[in-house]
């Protein structure tokens, strides 16, 4: 049996929601990245909503920059923190799961890790004082890293196309990842020395 068949198996027999809170444990446990239960669950309920493409595609004409300035406007306060929170769990998905196609595209995946952190930091700032302010704290200051960690799912379960070397190698360029780095070494690629702050 080879791998991939054992993953869908195991997905099969396993419920969601405790698959994908095994998956983002183990691969924060991988990258040292250490995150409060809350966020972790938050993950973890990310990965269940998208799991069903609709949930992604809600609205076809959607932008990230129209649902942040729609959140701008004179609307109720629940509705501000709905289409903000929008904003903040679509850029963190797809900039995770899809950030080489994004490559193709008039906005690249730096344009979703800004408005993603930028929708959580507004939101923990509208929250401020709730229990919620501290998980959207969280998501907002750590953004570069959940992104990081949901690529790393996204590869680990061959989502992504990631094992194109090439592509491999323009993203460590970009992000300078400690961790994408290691993966260009086990392909046999040792990258000219720079500098690799993002360790996590």
């Amino acid at each position: 049996m080879t791998r991939a068949t054992r993953d869908r198996t195991t997905i099969a027999h396993t419920p969601l929601p405790e698959f994908f809170h095994d998956l983002v444990a183990r691969t924060a446990r991988r990258q040292r990245l250490q995150l409060k239960q809350e966020t972790t669950h938050y993950l973890v309920n990310l990965l269940h909503a998208f799991a069903r493409a609709e949930e992604l595609f809600k609205r076809d004409s959607e932008t990230l920059a129209s649902l942040f300035l729609e959140s701008t406007q004179d609307i109720p306060h629940q509705q501000r923190l709905q289409l903000l929170k929008r904003v903040g769990d679509v850029a963190l998905y797809v900039s995770g799961f899809f950030s080489d196609s994004l490559n193709h595209k008039l906005v690249d995946v730096d344009y979703y890790i800004s408005m993603g952190g930028s929708a959580y930091a507004s939101l923990e700032s509208l929250v401020r004082g709730s229990l919620s302010a501290s998980l959207y704290g969280e998501l907002a200051a750590k953004f570069y890293y959940l992104v990081d960690l949901l690529s790393h799912i996204s590869e680990e379960k061959a989502l992504t196309s990631n094992e194109d070397i090439l592509r491999l190698y323009e993203r460590w360029l970009r992000t300078g990842s400690q961790r994408l780095y290691k993966k260009l070494v086990h392909h046999g690629i040792l990258p000219a020395n720079q500098s690799t702050s993002n360790d996590h």
